[in-house]
Order: C-alpha cells, then sequence, then structure tokens
C-alpha cells in the first residue's frame, strides 16, 4: 500500500509538471503529501520487528519521492523569481 501510495505521489507531480502548474499551492499540497508519506514509512519501520522484505523498495520509494519533489519545488521557485525579475524591467514601450 505504502509504494502505492508513492507511485499516486509520483503521478501527481508527473502530471503537474506535464501541465506547467507551478504554483505554490502545488507545492503546499505536494508537501503536505510527502510529509505523510515520511511520517507513514517511519510507523512502519517502528513496527517492523521481523524486517519486511519491501522495506527497502518503501526506503528508495520515499527517496525517490524527496529526490522528484525536491526538483519539483526548485522549478517553482525559479520560475517565482524569473517572473518577479521581469515585473521590474519596463517594457520596450515604457523605456521610450
Amino acid at each position: 500500500e505504502f509504494l502505492n501510495d508513492g507511485e499516486e505521489f509520483l503521478s501527481e507531480i508527473a502530471n503537474e509538471t506535464r501541465k506547467e502548474r507551478f504554483i505554490f499551492a502545488e507545492l503546499e499540497e505536494n508537501e503536505q503529501d510527502l510529509e505523510r508519506l515520511t511520517n507513514w514509512l517511519e510507523r512502519i519501520q517502528r513496527r517492523d520487528y521481523v524486517g519486511a522484505g519491501l522495506a527497502g523498495q518503501a526506503k528508495e520509494m520515499l527517496e525517490h519521492c524527496k529526490m522528484v519533489f525536491d526538483t519539483f519545488s526548485a522549478e517553482i521557485y525559479r520560475r517565482a523569481v524569473d517572473d518577479s525579475s521581469t515585473e521590474d524591467k519596463p517594457t520596450p514601450e515604457e523605456s521610450r
């Protein structure tokens, strides 16, 4: 189930990336989802007394989710900076 939720998380970011929805609302939503996955894996690991076979895959999935989220987050901030720097520049009409 954890692996399925991780795949859903990755799919959601892929969809938002494809749609170019690089907005802070999406960042916050995905950040909450990533935090939920992180907390869930921690709970799983605390209760795993026998070393379940999928534990390694779950940890790898979470690391991949974090990496994809970091890339998505960086793109949102990059675009925000780019947008703010173009707002400060005068248009050709204003330069005359």
